[in-house]
């Protein structure tokens, strides 16, 4: 299944959540593996993700890792939007999945339009960026699903080191954390 962007839904996210979003295009060249993952996450049910930036009460954000993850990575959290589903619908529900929380949008951020390469071959994928508040919920103990295994909660500063060691990770999962330092770093660029 072709992976289209849709225009009038991105407009209506900013009309509605952030007039002032940005669209970024990225091409990431990264591995075999990686790329087929994601190509069969796609056709199976996955038209894109969102990225949540979710703002504690004491201000700082929540960075996530989990337990077979490299020791040392955490990134914002994320979670797919199915083929068909809404956005904001998608937000809510993988927020309450992956971390148990409750939510108010802040503001939609923007898209991250992912153009993901191997070889000749490449597919498009979006991220949805937004930053949320935190309204209730206990984290991680009211979870749905249990993918996260461990938070940190972060100031800009110790997010930019985040970004930092996912940006200089090396071996078998060096693409997989590029992609994620792009989607990390997004909000620190807004």
């Amino acid at each position: 299944m072709e992976n289209i962007f849709n225009e009038v839904e991105f407009a209506g996210l900013k009309k509605s959540y952030g007039k002032d979003a940005k669209e970024e295009n990225i091409e990431l060249n990264i591995n075999k593996k990686l790329f087929n993952e994601m190509k069969e996450n796609i056709k199976k049910d996955r038209r894109g993700e969102v990225a949540f930036a979710v703002e504690r009460p004491n201000g700082k954000v929540v960075v996530v890792r989990t337990s077979f993850y490299p020791e040392t990575i955490y990134r914002l959290p994320t979670g797919g939007i199915n083929h068909g589903e809404d956005i904001v619908e998608a937000l809510y529900r993988e927020v309450k999945e992956e971390l148990g929380l409750e939510i108010d949008i802040h503001k939609f951020l923007g898209v991250i339009k992912y153009t993901l390469i191997n070889n000749e071959d490449n597919i498009k994928f979006y991220s949805y960026v937004f930053w949320v508040k935190e309204k209730g919920g206990n984290i991680l103990e009211d979870a749905l699903e249990d993918e996260v295994s461990e938070y940190m909660e972060v100031n800009n500063e110790e997010l930019e080191d985040v970004v930092d060691i996912l940006k200089k990770f090396e071996g078998e999962w060096k693409d997989w954390c590029m992609y994620r330092a792009i989607t990390t770093e997004y909000i620190l660029n807004i």
